[in-house]
């Protein structure tokens, strides 16, 4: 049976996976859109997304919304022209009701897929490297962060992309806990 704190983890990995698979988020840091330290301005979005739903009583999906646009704005220099500020604050507010009533099946399924990409991202990756494909062009490709819960028991919340690789080729799978 799960709790509320394990509702509350779960969320916020949620959010984690829900940002490294935003588009436009992801080109911002990958292109340092927001400068140099563009991968510290993605961990305080999240850290103050996080923190929003955890002190506003009366959280709106507007609220959340017009944050991430501001954001996007302010620290990326960038106006996300195709609406995706609001999906992202619609799966936010979904997941976030969710999982306070201990449902995590849409929760999974988001951290499940974002997971899958990583894999295959990382399978791109060994591709390029066979091929003698050395464009630095993203600096995502030497250090890159991934998170989500546990993969076979392990918490993954930051491992590099050798650990990464051979987890995928294992086929080890990414889980978070049932619904009681």
């Amino acid at each position: 049976m799960s709790t509320l704190n394990e509702a509350w983890e779960i969320f916020k990995q949620g959010v984690r996976s829900v940002l490294q698979q935003w588009t436009t988020v992801q080109l911002a840091v990958e292109n340092n859109w927001g400068g140099g330290d563009s991968r510290k301005k993605l961990e305080q979005l999240e850290s103050k997304l996080v923190e929003m739903f955890r002190v506003k009583k009366n959280l709106y999906r507007e609220d959340i919304e017009d944050f991430l646009t501001a954001y996007l704005d302010d620290h990326f220099g960038t106006y996300a022209e195709d609406g995706s500020p609001s999906d992202v604050s619609r799966i936010l507010t979904e997941i976030f009701e969710q999982c306070g009533r201990l449902e995590f099946n849409t929760v999974a399924e988001i951290i499940k897929k974002g997971e899958e990409k990583k894999c295959s991202r990382v399978e791109s990756l060994r591709g390029r490297e066979a091929f003698g494909d050395d464009d630095d062009s993203s600096d995502s490709h030497d250090e890159v962060s991934y998170s989500i819960a546990k993969v076979s028991g392990r918490d993954f919340s930051a491992v590099s992309d050798d650990e990464m690789e051979e987890s995928c080729s294992k086929g080890e799978s990414f889980s978070v806990p049932k619904q009681a």
